[in-house]
């Protein structure tokens, strides 16, 4: 396959999926026309060939892309006398076909129609294609064509390609790997559904506030969205041990098919909301971007002012074990973790920097990005430059330009993966009235960004 990547992918939704009708040349539904427009945003910075059937639904799908090239080899298996009807309908109206059909159904010819063993026969002049094309190929194609597709680089047998689990919205990666291929499904979410984790905490400093403003940032998004889901974790303790094992326990139950906005509060939050993301139940693979103007990865011993604030990425990797509850859980591998803004190093951060070959101050995001099935971003507004991100409490200069970061999201948000993103260390009571203003209105442009 000449380390070329193939993506499959059926066609969005339409009208004769929702009515549960087969076969047909129906048009896409609403959901269809959204699958069509998040799947080109997916591709749009990617080099693809497009290939699609001759049927309405997969060239509507394909229809932002240019040049795309129609295959009647692709077009979805042929029903004969089922055509457009429901299996019901096939079972009342045909009941002999559809028992017939039920007991072998790769090898069952529909009357007047194909079997999964035709359409295997029809498409192979197409992987042998694929197998030989120089470029990267997206192929949009139907639910039975899509099987055959896919199980010709997976082990199985004829009788269990009828049976592929080939949901809508979803795309196949295959990619040669040695003598076998490497599958990675990755789902594109229509809605983007998002919630938000409150977490009005400070005893991770020393500074009064900061508590406040996760209730400020709150009220912005809820201003902007009053629907959004949201759940406040108010300090039932000042002990740092017992609250973040409260957050972790909150954010590994959320889990990662919903996007989530972590609302801090000092940044010793993210012990709890990271370790959540890397303990989930359907754990992906993660990137952990954490955009600060400090590497915060002191450990107790090495912190000169023992706030915890400094210190959550060394519980994230594990180089801090003091707390029993982190003891066992899954950690940080380094080399899954990237650093932007950092300017303010402590001499032990140096040595683990250097130590662990943290990759800092990553210029190549979109390739960060598009390595990883998840995105983990911890965001701390000190690490903006303080013309824009005056109120917050351990300020440094030459920070990031409020573009850059607005870009980013933008990038995140067009990926198509899923994340969660902490926002963190707004102190509202810092500054005069001026910078109190500029704080609030440039963390407001970044939330209309994430809404």
């Amino acid at each position: 396959m000449k380390n070329k990547i193939i993506y499959l992918s059926r066609h969005g939704e339409s009208e004769y999926n929702v009515k549960q009708l087969i076969g047909g040349d129906s048009k896409l539904t609403n959901n269809g026309l959204k699958y069509s427009k998040k799947i080109y945003q997916y591709f749009k910075n990617k080099n693809v060939n497009v290939w699609t059937s001759k049927l309405k639904r997969t060239i509507q799908t394909a229809q932002y892309f240019k040049d795309t090239k129609q295959l009647a080899e692709l077009n979805e298996i042929n029903s004969g006398i089922c055509e457009d009807m429901t299996y019901q309908e096939i079972e009342i109206k045909f009941p002999k076909v559809y028992q017939e059909r039920k007991k072998n159904k790769y090898s069952y010819r529909y009357p007047e129609g194909e079997s999964y063993q035709d359409i295997k026969n029809r498409v192979k002049p197409i992987i042998d294609l694929l197998e030989s094309e120089n470029h990267d190929t997206l192929v949009i194609c139907h639910r039975a064509i899509l099987r055959v597709i896919y199980s010709y680089f997976i082990n199985i047998s004829n009788q269990e390609i009828p049976y592929l689990d080939v949901p809508l919205n979803t795309i196949f990666k295959i990619e040669k790997n040695n003598d076998n291929y490497q599958v990675t499904k990755i789902t594109l979410q229509l809605d983007n559904s998002m919630r938000l984790l409150t977490l009005p905490w400070k005893y991770g400093q020393k500074k009064s506030g900061v508590d406040l403003g996760a209730i400020n940032i709150l009220s912005m998004f809820l201003n902007q969205n009053p629907l959004i889901k949201n759940k406040i974790i108010y300090p039932y303790t000042d002990k740092n041990v017992e609250y973040h094992q409260t957050v972790f326990e909150e954010k590994k139950k959320i889990g990662l098919d919903e996007n989530c906005i972590v609302l801090g509060g000092d940044h010793s939050i993210g012990i709890g909301s990271v370790l959540g993301t890397l303990n989930s139940n359907n754990y992906k693979k993660t990137a952990v971007i954490w955009i600060d103007a400090h590497p915060d990865i002191n450990t107790i011993e090495a912190s000169s002012s023992k706030n915890y604030h400094g210190m959550p990425l060394s519980f994230v990797t594990g180089l801090e074990n003091r707390w029993e509850w982190t003891s066992n859980l899954n950690k940080l591998d380094f080399k899954d973790l990237y650093y932007w803004g950092i300017r303010d190093i402590d001499d032990f951060e140096k040595e683990i920097i250097k130590k662990t070959n943290i990759i800092n101050n990553f210029s190549d995001l979109d390739k960060v990005i598009n390595q990883y099935e998840y995105l983990h971003i911890s965001f701390d507004i000190d690490s903006l430059d303080p013309q824009f991100m005056p109120s917050t409490g351990t300020a440094v200069k030459n920070g990031l330009h409020l573009d850059s970061i607005n870009e980013f999201f933008n990038m995140v948000l067009d990926s198509n993966k899923n994340f969660t993103i902490d926002i963190v260390e707004f102190n509202p009571e810092l500054g005069d009235d001026n910078d109190k203003l500029t704080t609030h209105n440039n963390i407001k442009k970044i939330i209309s960004i994430l809404n």
